[in-house]
């Protein structure tokens, strides 16, 4: 029969064990959440940056966007903005030249790794300019209705 103290001894060591398990459950929690948070952390900037690289590409020669901002020298994803654009596939970029800068809002499609804009304009100080890209129809301004075709007499 154990003494008093030892059953103290025996009751302690018992409750500590547990306490160490629970420790080290947290501590593989929180290093998994840690590890999970930074991997995400790194696929959204990657993701991010594909996108505006995919978008310089097809802008940096535009007339419009030479005439406005001239050379192309940065262009920065503006979460904000694209939140406020009704989301989906449309994409708003703060676009910095050499002349100066402006928003560019996009649509984009993914083809692979890669996006491919397909309609775009630029904005700066309020004005709205459209930006031709090849292969896609042309760019639809806010608040514009779109103008009708001509038909031509049969």
């Amino acid at each position: 029969m154990q003494t008093a103290p030892a059953r103290r001894r025996a009751h302690a060591h018992a409750q500590s064990g547990k306490a160490s398990t629970v420790f080290i459950v947290l501590g593989v929690l929180a290093l998994v959440f840690v590890i999970g948070g930074v991997g995400c952390y790194f696929l959204v900037q990657k993701a991010f940056g594909t996108m505006e690289d995919s978008l310089k590409a097809a802008i940096k020669d535009n007339p419009v966007i030479v005439e406005h901002l001239g050379e192309l020298k940065e262009v920065d994803l503006n979460l904000t903005a694209t939140g406020e654009g009704g989301g989906g596939n449309k994409f708003a970029f703060d676009v910095t030249g050499s002349k100066g800068s402006g928003m560019v809002r996009a649509q984009m499609d993914q083809a692979g790794e890669k996006f491919r804009v397909t309609n775009a304009t630029l904005e700066i100080d309020g004005t709205v300019h459209p930006l031709p890209m090849p292969g896609a129809p042309p760019a639809e301004i806010p608040g514009e209705t779109p103008a009708k075709k001509e038909e031509t007499p049969k």
